[in-house]
């Protein structure tokens, strides 16, 4: 039997800064990217060792893009354009769906806002955020 999370449900918010912060969901997501939390390996090796020696360096700022349905009346992918545009960095709040909920924050800035979609589709909305802190998980 599995006990995989499903991901139908999960939601992606920004947050608006304030004190108490306050998120807002995206809408129209339809694809929840990796969110890899990587660090830089440096090489410590020394001429006594007999392999190569490493230890964990900084934090590697990922960048990690989503993608949607377009929906020009949702504040929040509003705030993500605005966000791009001011080249601001928000706080950013994903919702995962096991009990209980998972919450995966962090900040980020958007780097890129898209938009496609061919003849006979709907429009999607694309936005790519670098990470600007790690990733925290809390329940």
């Amino acid at each position: 039997m599995s006990n995989a999370t499903d991901a139908q449900g999960t939601t992606i918010a920004v947050g608006n800064g304030a004190s108490p912060e306050v998120f807002t969901t995206i809408a129209g997501i339809t694809d929840l990217a990796e969110i890899p939390q990587e660090h830089a390996e440096v090489e410590k090796t020394d001429i006594a060792d007999t392999h190569e020696q490493f230890f964990q360096g900084l934090g590697i700022a990922s960048e990690v893009t989503f993608s949607g349905n377009l929906d020009s009346t949702n504040t929040a992918q509003d705030a993500v354009r605005t966000s791009k545009g001011a080249d601001t960095t928000k706080n950013y709040k994903i919702t995962l769906t096991d009990s209980p909920a998972t919450l995966l924050t962090f900040s980020a800035r958007v780097t890129r806002v898209a938009h496609s979609g061919p003849a006979k589709d709907r429009l999607m909305f694309h936005f790519t955020l670098k990470l600007t802190t790690a990733v925290t998980a809390s329940s």
